[in-house]
């Protein structure tokens, strides 16, 4: 009797305790929902404080943290926290992070994170396509311009942007790997605009709004006035991303007037204000 009532009283605990993360579960599937749709329509402060909990767990939530805080859209670019949410997770879901913490390595130092950056970009290029071209651009940029080639031969990235290499002179290389070089290594803004454009426009491989924003704003953070006019665009478009950044936008463009853009050749770029719905 003694045995039953012990069997009964585990299966009932068994029972609740199944019960309880059953619950559980649906209750922090509700919680990601209510956080993917603030953060979908722009309201980033509310997605954070809607998910506060599930990042100490999620990797997809922590990835959303990074990415707020990487690309500013809360108004600042705080790269150290971005690092902070992801580090977390970046060893056992190398294939699914590895991009985000492969930008923020070479955002904190290219040069000197060259391996580990690498070792991200191989691991989630099969499951994020911007992977891919990013690893091309980090190898020639660290002077391996044979592999970025086999790279491009392999039909990840296309060659509509970076002309076929081996057709060129010696002098016409040494132009186009510098410019490479010097726009991944953040140290010429035109380049950083061009790569933007192409993407931007779906040059390489597919639009790619976020692999887009990614170099305008590098060119931005040189100064350069045509990636701060991009990020003006796509923050204040409900279609792009990130989505509908009124507050971003508007920044922008006020730093564009401040230096006279929309004047002379750009006069008919200004489209406004971004005035975000009540």
């Amino acid at each position: 009797m003694k045995y039953k009532i012990g069997s009964v009283f585990l299966v009932l605990v068994v029972g609740w305790a199944l019960f309880s993360l059953d619950k559980e579960f649906k209750r922090d599937s509700i919680k990601y929902d209510a956080g993917m749709l603030s953060y979908y329509i722009g309201d980033y402060d509310r997605a954070m404080s809607t998910w506060d909990g599930l990042e100490r767990y999620r990797w997809d939530v922590e990835e959303k943290f990074a990415e707020i805080y990487y690309f500013g859209l809360l108004g600042q670019r705080d790269v150290g926290k971005a690092k902070k949410y992801l580090s977390k997770f970046a060893s056992k879901h190398k294939d699914k992070v590895g991009y985000m913490m492969a930008l923020i390595l070479i955002d904190e130092d290219a040069l000197k994170n060259k391996v580990e950056i690498d070792d991200y970009l191989e691991s989630s290029r099969e499951y994020t396509k911007e992977s891919g071209f990013l690893l091309a651009m980090h190898r020639v940029a660290l002077e391996d311009i044979g592999d970025y080639l086999r790279l491009l031969d392999e039909g990840f990235y296309g060659d509509v942007f970076f002309e076929r290499v081996e057709t060129k002179t010696d002098i016409q290389k040494r132009n186009i790997y510098d410019g490479i070089r010097l726009g991944y290594l953040g140290l010429n803004s035109k380049m950083n605009v061009g790569i933007g454009e192409a993407f931007y426009s779906g040059k390489i491989a597919g639009k790619n709004i976020r692999f887009a924003y990614y170099w305008f704003l590098r060119a931005a953070e040189l100064g350069n006035a045509d990636g701060k006019y991009y990020l003006y665009l796509i923050n204040s478009s409900p279609t792009q991303w990130p989505i509908l950044n009124c507050i971003l936008a508007n920044r922008y463009v006020k730093e564009l007037e401040s230096i006279g853009y929309f004047e002379g050749d750009n006069k008919t770029k200004f489209k406004g204000y971004c005035v975000r719905d009540a």
